[in-house]
């Protein structure tokens, strides 16, 4: 009996040995999902500094680069951890999915412990069966590749993040160089009117301005400083903003290292828009139509029953003989075939397909937006430089030296100095406007703006 016994568990065991091989095999399959991923090495080649090497893990005092940035905050950011451990949870899920259950065994004992001939054991019969589900119309394996479409949407999510977060360190990066901009100005702005201050004096000893011009020249000087001083302190405060992002609370680096008036060309708005199919936002509802193409075939084949089969060996005491025993179990459908489930997956279908046509057209009229913003930025910066900057500067500088030698009053040097440094003031914030915008178009298409190709 046992010898037999120990024979059918061993062809039992060599049966789920071989469906334990074909799982892994369909696991290999579903991992694939993901490998096909044109964003992935756009990704990397938006940020490649950032992936390359292994140097720069801690922050550097001194001068801090765009690269560095990424790089620490690759590193050492909480919320790209965090998805990380999300990706990790999904694979393991997706694991547990690809586990068929386990067989059960029973063991019954029938006939002992009555009267006459069935008292005690000497008559008893002893029955053991394996009982073992078989799923069938390929729910085992729709449940899996489900699993699976789970795992490449964590992997989409965790690309989405990444570039949010890239984006935003890229943006901090670039408020704190406008802000570093902001200072040397404010810093070239007292120094003006110090020197203004100083002129204005002389012409006070020389007789030729009232003490009043001295007096507003120095409450002017006064404001300036008070300005510089604010700009300063905020200063201080985006360098936190920035290396709060790797979670460094107290920055080490002294400033930023860039140049905010590099101003490329502008691709056509057609060659941007046809990068936004691969946009994370978009392609993971690509998989998710994908992932509920396949709970609509699992849901319509939980209307094919399932089935038990059992099998064992029954001996009996009083005769000494042992036979097999095998039998068969399969429930009826006749109430509930899951018609409501199948409802809902096609209605989750549905949702999910108009999920991604709205993801599409959001970035679609999103990108719209900002081309418009970065083209109106690009020709203001230019604009200023070449036609406002070089004129406004030699206005001002021909203005003090006239106000010097008595052909100007004191209200015409004020205004060359306003025009000047407004100008400056209003060069800086559209370089600033330009290179932000230009960062919010790269996270909609993954790629840097100058390799984008008409």
């Amino acid at each position: 009996m046992y010898r037999s016994l120990i024979t059918f568990i061993i062809v039992l065991g060599c049966i789920a040995s071989g469906c334990a091989e074909q799982r892994e095999v369909k696991r290999f399959e579903g991992a694939k999902l993901t490998d096909d991923n044109p964003f992935s090495a756009s990704l990397e080649g938006r940020y490649a500094d950032a992936f390359d090497g292994q140097d720069g893990m801690s922050e550097a005092a001194g001068e801090l680069t765009l690269r560095e940035a990424i790089r620490l905050t690759l590193m050492n950011n909480p919320e790209l951890k965090i998805f990380s451990y999300e990706i990790r949870a999904a694979q393991a899920r997706q694991l547990q999915t690809g586990l068929r259950p386990n067989p059960k065994l029973n063991i019954e004992f029938e006939d002992f412990g009555g009267s006459g001939d069935s008292k005690g054991f000497d008559e008893a019969e002893t029955t053991i069966q394996l009982f073992q589900l078989v799923e069938t119309a390929g729910k085992f394996e729709n449940r899996e590749r489900a699993a699976a479409f789970n795992s490449a949407i964590a992997q989409w999510d965790y690309q989405a993040k990444k570039l949010d977060v890239f984006s935003e360190v890229t943006k901090a990066y670039i408020e704190l160089l406008f802000i570093q901009r902001k200072k040397e100005l404010s810093e070239e702005l007292v120094a003006n009117w110090k020197e203004i201050a100083d002129t204005v004096d002389r012409r006070v000893e020389a007789g030729r301005d009232s003490p009043l011009e001295l007096l507003k020249a120095k409450v002017s000087l006064a404001k300036g400083e008070i300005q510089h001083n604010e700009i300063v302190k905020f200063y201080d405060l985006k360098r936190q903003n920035l290396s709060m992002f790797w979670a460094n609370s107290k920055p080490v680096f002294t400033h930023a290292a860039g140049d905010l008036e590099q101003l490329g060309d502008i691709p056509e708005l057609e060659a941007m828009q046809n990068m936004l199919q691969n946009n994370p936002d978009v392609r993971r509802w690509i998989v998710e139509i994908q992932k509920r193409q396949t709970m609509t075939k699992l849901a319509k084949s939980q209307a094919t029953p399932d089935f038990t089969i059992k099998g064992g060996i029954k001996h009996s005491n009083g005769s000494d003989n042992s036979s097999f025993v095998i039998g068969l179990s399969i429930p009826l459908p006749i109430a509930n075939r899951y018609q409501g489930a199948r409802l809902e997956a096609i209605e989750n279908l549905s949702k999910a397909k108009e999920q991604e046509r709205a993801a599409y057209l959001n970035a679609w009229n999103r990108l719209n937006k900002l081309y418009a913003e970065l083209a109106n930025s690009h020709e203001k910066a230019t604009i200023i430089r070449e036609k406002i900057l070089k004129a406004s500067e030699e206005i001002l500088a021909r203005s003090k030296k006239s106000y010097a030698q008595g052909r100007m009053d004191y209200l015409g040097l004020l205004d060359s100095q306003r025009t000047y440094f407004e100008s400056k003031d209003e060069y800086i914030d559209a370089l600033a406007e330009y290179h932000i915008t230009k960062t919010e178009i790269e996270r909609l298409t993954g790629q840097k703006l100058e390799d984008i190709t008409n």
